[in-house]
């Protein structure tokens, strides 16, 4: 989890500071294939955020029990929304565009991070984390929703000047 939450970190970074919009468009495509192959199409800087990023995700399944194996294709699935939220923020931000505040929240909190976080969790913890458990999480059900929203309040309150 440490690992995972340090490669996100720094991939907000990247989408919020860094990247153009093209840039943030070719990692997120990458992202969304999820095939190793794809850091040919990036530009240097992204190359090794993308491989570890993979590698990351990769050491969770290494982990797991061949029963257990179905929770990777979750936990990819949460990361690949992670960084198509990522993506829209960008564009907000090339936009100049300022959103409602119920836009912000509405897209804000699935990139906080919260949602691909419950899901990483749930990853390794044994029997009671069933397919059942991982379709429900998927679902963003409100337990979900309301704890996202609350880190991306305190994240913002404490990140405001």
């Amino acid at each position: 989890m440490a690992k995972l939450i340090k490669v996100t970190s720094i991939l907000d970074d990247i989408y919020d500071d860094y990247s153009t919009l093209e840039e943030s468009q070719l990692l997120t495509d990458a992202i969304k294939r999820w095939d190793p192959s794809s850091v040919d199409q990036l530009p240097i800087y992204l190359k090794d955020i993308y491989l570890k990023l993979l590698s990351t995700i990769e050491e969770f399944g290494k982990e797991l029990a061949p029963e257990e194996k179905f929770q990777m294709f979750y936990l990819k699935e949460a990361v690949k929304s992670q960084a198509k939220s990522y993506f829209e923020e960008s564009k907000w931000r090339d936009e100049r565009r300022v959103p409602t505040v119920e836009e912000h929240l509405r897209l804000s909190v699935m990139s906080s991070a919260t949602p691909m976080f419950h899901t990483a969790v749930l990853v390794g913890i044994g029997k009671v984390a069933t397919k059942e458990l991982f379709e429900w999480v998927a679902t963003f059900p409100d337990i979900i929703k309301a704890s996202s929203v609350i880190g991306r309040i305190m994240n913002d309150i404490t990140s405001y000047e």
